[in-house]
This record gives C-alpha cells, structure tokens and sequence, in this order.
C-alpha cells in the first residue's frame, strides 16, 4: 500500500500477466473513479472515465515531490486497530467533505480513528479520534507524489496490529453527519444587522476581471445598505490581491492560520447571509450561514450541489436557504442589481418563507396557523458609474516588446581550430580535438552535462571517494577529484584506450595526482569480455555489447576488442575502499551489469550516491529495463533524482523510457547536503 498524499494506492503484481500495477483504494475520489497505471506499459486505464482524476496517475508516479514536508502526529489514545481516513485533497473544499465522514466512523467501538487532516482544517477536528496527523503544507503540494509523507505514513502504519481504510466518502450524504457538532466550540459573530459574509477566491472572480468583481460587490454592498442601513460586510476566504470596495471589512488571508479559520467560522455562524462564485469557498457558509446565495458560471453547471452542505432537514427549508444564480462563463452576465434584489427578498423575506412554506402553515403539524405578512419591497437605485481600466500606453508596450527582442538576439561563437586546449566554465581544462567537440563545448560554457558535473561535485567534500566508471576524457573526473581534494580519491574506469590517453592528458592540464586510472571495463562478474567500439569520434559510445546504431543516415560498423574486466565488490575489496560517498556510471547500457556487480557494496549501504545513465534504448542491449534500475536503486535505499535547471527533482519510470536521463540516487545523508538543490 503506497500512501503518497491525497491517493492510497495498491502496488502489485498481477499473478496471470505478470505486470505490475499501480491502483487505487476504494477511498475518496479512488471509491467512484479507480484508476489503474500499468507500470510495464505505461498504460493508464480509467473505467469511469475521469480523466481529471486519472490523467494524474503517471507524471506524479515519474516525477514525485523529494521535497521536505512538515507532518505532526498527536497520538491522543493509543489504539492496536484502527480506521484510517484521510482528508488531503489539493481542493480544500474535497479535504472538508472527507473530514465530514468522521463522525460516522466515531460511532464505531471496535476500533480507533486516525485522520490525515490538512492544517487548514486543524479546527474543525471532532473530540475522539485516536490519532490526529496534520500536515503543514499549502494544499496544492497534495496534487503531486509526496516521497517524505509516503515513507513517514508508512513508519506510523507499522505501529498498528490492524488498520482499515475509511471510505472518505467524497460527497457524504447531509444525513450522514452533522456540521453544528464540528463547530460547537466557536461562537458566533454578527458584526452587523443584517450581518453578510463575502466569500471570495482570487482565482473564481465575479465578472471578467478585477475591476469588474470590484464594480459588482461595490453596487451589491449599495443597493442593499440602500434597503438594510445597518447591513455590515465581511469579506473572508483565501486570498487578498483582488481589491474590494470601501465599507468592506477585508479579513481576508493569501496563507490562513487557525485563527483566522475560527473568525471566519464564527462569522459564518452569525451570518444572516453568505455570497460567494461557486467551489470550495461556499460549502461550509452554505451549511453554517442562515442563507446562501451562490453564483455559479456555465463551465461548471454540472458541478452544481457539489459545493453545498446542506444543514436544513427539512428540503424546503433547505431549498429557501441555498439560491443558485446561474450565470455565463464570466459571470458577466450577473448584474449587481439582479444578486441584490435577490439578497432583499431573503434577507426581507426568510422569516416569513419559514413559516409559510414549513410547519403548522403547511400542514406539517397541529395548531393555529400564524397571520404572516409581505414586506414591501425595497426601493431600487441606480447602479455606480463603472471606473475606466486601467491600460499600459502604447510606448510601454513598445518597449517591453524591444526588451525581449534583444533577449533572443544570441551571439555566434569564435571557435578555435583543434586540436585546441579550452577551459570551461568551472575552471578546467580539456583538449579538444574536433571542430564538433569544440563547437558544443562554447555553446555550453563547458560539457553537454555540465549541470549534472556541478551538482555531482556538490555531493562530494574534501577527503571523501569517488568512482567514475567509463570516465571517457575526464568531465566527471577532473570535478569529482577537485571536490574531494588533496585528501580524498577518485578511481577512474575507463577501458578504451583511446579514451584513456585523454583522461590522462586532462589529469595533466589540470594538475590532478589524487586520480587513480584503471583500464578494466567494470561488470558484473570478472574475466574477459569484448568491447565494441565504433571508430574515432565516437569513442563515447563504446559498450560491451554490440548494437547498430546509426549516425547521419549511415550505419556505424561495430568493431570489437578483448578488454579485462571486475566488478565493483571486487575492487573495492582490492583498493581497500570501506565507502564511496559517490558512484558515477556512463557505461552506454551497461549499467544493470554494473550495479549486479556492486550488490554486496550496495546492499551493506556503503554506496551514498548513486549518478547514471538510464534509457531503455540502451539497456535493452543488455536485457535490462529503466524502471527495473530505478527500483532496484529505490529498494536499495537510494532515493532517485534528475537535474532540472540546477534543482533535483523527483523521478521515477511507468512503461517502456526512450529518453535519457542521468539518474542522481541518493541516500538520506546525500540527500542532506544537497537538500537546498532538492525542489
């Protein structure tokens, strides 16, 4: 079971077609719309249908969050069995939903409740559960595949003799719970009579724009301060950079803590009236307030009740308490004076539509039936005069636009004939000896992979030891020994003989002597063994095993040579090595084999950082997969990254993996010192 954020997912292994898969637990969203990654294909199978819950699948499996994530648990009665409901969901209004689901798990006695529970909702957390886990993290980190909370869930599962996993119901019916209960502890608010709560989002505006929300509430808060002069307003929810209208009090937040959840609750309480665009913002004013009004636009008619909690038993009640004003996609359509004559009629009329629609009124019960009066309707003003939008002048424009224009103009390098001594961008030297080689070191301050070389070399501090295994003409090589420093070793495979002269003449332009040179191919297992080699300017794509490959539309002929050759288990037992703090392989498809001979090494975890190359395009050669190396690593403790714009990122493999990426797997000590890098 993989618990990685909002989905709890199954892996295994199907016992008739021997694939591996990944699938969703009957929970949440994974209860109506389960989803399946075949983790051998890379196919995604998705029965109901929903792809805005399936299409998530495999890019957060490939590339997961490593990033650190703030987790409390607050063991309050221990328990051997236990339920498990867990609320995260990037959409705080589908954490609020499942959380609805704990009281009815309460009422069981044969086992204790732990609720994963986002810290936005801390608050509304009921007495008696048995263990309360809350996760310190802005909702939108829950989207992705979160490595740190899937290992420390699993360390919290392992205390319990028995677990069980709750439903979490996504949409719980109003039977099934009650909301006054989450929030008995909070008193209501009424700063105004009527008093009327604004529940906005930054993200949902009401019109177009901006300016046009701040144009729509300005003539609402008018036209009914015009009928309701002692009317007071209250704007709360996530967010704070869309401008309001004087006379509203903004207690709005862009990061709430619990205290402004409870003065928002409280306010909501006292409401006599809520207003809000339609999503997550409205459910709990819907259930809390005396009466909604919810804008909702076209796009998301067929989510209409979805952001509503229901408190009313009574449906007519209920239906005279949440009013639904449908709208374009905009919402441009939606004129102040329309959502205001609306507001007036409940706010004028709610009492009266009680007692005349519910109760004795309505044949509900015996008794005299009251005498119930209409109030005269409001009269109507006129709407404010809009204000003009704002707009950059033409010359701004022009000169943001010849900005960018001088940004793309790029410079022709002045390349040296070869052979040619050139130093890149961290200092080293290398001699060059074709105009290709040169042309690609200019344009890239350096090596094609410098990206990768500076964030080994970050891995790594003085007296520490490195091994490079097909070292080719030393990139790798000269950092890592520069790194490691005076007191510290790199030993260098590289059997190619061509390729070994110029890892010994970029030693000698850089002045290293703390480089050891081997000659042996490494493997997984020792002897003799062909090494097939493609002719000069190629040299970097010489294996172990012979593959057609084909350059510029021409077919590059194989040529094989008997090369020497260990494994890493027994060198490092030959040269005395008790640790390597870095193991860097480029050995073109090879490096399955590589890592078979260093299982003894790998397994006692005496390898801290693992940088290879992976594609399936290479390994197949050699009957090896990418996603088999990267869990192997994985298994093995060694935490699997890529570089991306000098950042390390999460990465994994679902299916067949063409690309190539070189792989950085890392230990929680490796991953440590480079945890700045780590995004």
């Amino acid at each position: 079971m993989r618990l990685p954020g909002w989905r709890m997912l199954l892996d295994g292994t199907c016992d008739e077609c021997g694939h591996r898969y990944l699938q969703d637990l009957p929970s949440g969203h994974g209860l109506v719309y389960p989803s399946t990654l075949d983790l051998d294909t890379g196919d995604v199978f998705d029965e109901a249908g929903a792809t805005w819950f399936s299409t998530w699948l495999r890019p957060a499996w490939e590339e997961p969050d490593a990033r650190p994530v703030a987790v409390d648990v607050a063991v309050i009665e221990p328990r051997d069995r236990v339920v498990l409901l867990n609320c995260l969901d990037p959409i705080y209004g589908h954490s609020l939903l499942k959380l609805l689901n704990v009281q009815h798990e309460l009422e069981r006695d044969d086992a204790g409740v732990v609720v994963v529970i986002p810290a936005s909702l801390r608050v509304l957390l009921p007495a008696g559960v048995a263990e309360a886990w809350t996760v310190y993290e802005r909702p939108a980190r829950f989207r992705g595949w979160l490595l740190e909370l899937e290992e420390r869930f699993g360390r919290e599962l392992g205390r319990f003799e028995q677990c069980e996993l709750s439903p979490a119901y996504p949409h719980p019916h109003p039977s099934t719970y009650d909301l006054d209960a989450l929030v008995s502890g909070i008193e209501a608010e009424r700063p105004g009579d009527p008093s009327i709560v604004l529940s906005l989002r930054d993200d949902r505006l009401w019109g177009r724009d901006a300016q046009a929300q701040l144009r729509n509430v300005a003539g609402l808060c008018e036209l009914v301060t015009a009928s309701f002069p002692g009317a007071a307003f209250t704007a709360v929810g996530v967010g704070s950079e869309v401008p309001l209208p004087q006379g509203v009090s903004d207690l709005r937040s862009p990061a709430p803590g619990e205290e402004d959840e409870r003065r928002w609750l409280a306010l909501m309480r006292g409401a006599e009236l809520v207003l809000g665009v339609h999503g997550s913002n409205i459910l709990l004013p819907s259930g809390l307030a005396a009466a909604t009004i919810e804008l909702i636009s076209e796009e998301r008619y067929g989510n209409v009740f979805q952001g509503t909690l229901l408190a009313e038993t009574d449906p007519v009640a209920a239906l005279g308490a949440h009013r639904v004003v449908y709208g374009d996609a905009e919402l441009t359509d939606v004129a102040p004076e329309r959502v205001a004559a609306l507001a007036a009629s409940i706010l004028r009329e709610g009492d009266r539509f009680r007692r005349l629609m519910t109760g004795p009124a309505a044949g509900q019960t015996g008794g005299p039936v009251p005498i119930v009066a209409s109030p005269p309707p409001p009269s109507p003003r006129p709407p404010p005069e809009p204000e003009p939008r704002w707009r950059p002048s033409p010359a701004r424009v022009l000169r943001r636009a010849a900005a960018a224009a001088a940004e793309r103009i790029a410079r022709t390098p002045d390349l040296p004939r070869p052979p040619a001594v050139l130093t890149d961008r961290r200092g080293f030297r290398f001699e060059l000896e074709t105009a290709d080689e040169i042309d690609g070191f200019k344009r890239g301050g350096g090596h094609f992979e410098a990206e990768e070389i500076e964030l080994a070399a970050r891995l790594l501090a003085p007296g520490m030891v490195a091994v490079d295994v097909g070292a080719n003409i030393g990139a790798f090589t000269a950092a890592l020994a520069a790194a490691v420093g005076p007191g510290g070793t790199v030993h260098a495979f590289e059997p190619l003989l061509a390729s070994r002269k110029r890892l010994a003449r970029t030693l000698e332009l850089n002045g290293l002597t703390n480089v050891t040179v081997d000659g042996r191919a490494v493997t997984h297992e020792p002897g003799t063994a062909e090494l097939f080699q493609y002719g000069p300017g190629f040299e970097s794509w010489a294996t172990l095993a012979a593959r057609q490959l084909e350059h510029e539309g021409r077919v590059l002929e194989a040529t094989p040579t008997p090369v020497a050759t260990t494994t890493l288990d027994d060198y490092a037992g030959e040269a005395g090595i008790a640790r390597i703090d870095l193991l860097k392989i480029d050995v073109e498809g090879a490096e399955e084999r590589v890592l078979r001979g260093a299982r003894r090494l790998l397994d006692e975890r005496r390898v801290a950082a693992v940088v290879l190359e992976v594609s399936d395009n290479t390994l197949e050669a050699f009957g090896a997969r990418a996603i088999d190396v990267v869990e192997l690593l994985e298994r093995l403790g060694l935490r699997p990254f890529v570089a991306c714009d000098g950042r390390l990122r999460g990465f994994r493999v679902a299916g067949v993996y063409r690309e190539l990426a070189n792989v950085f797997a890392l230990s929680a000590e490796a991953r440590e010192r480079v945890a700045e890098a780590i995004g």
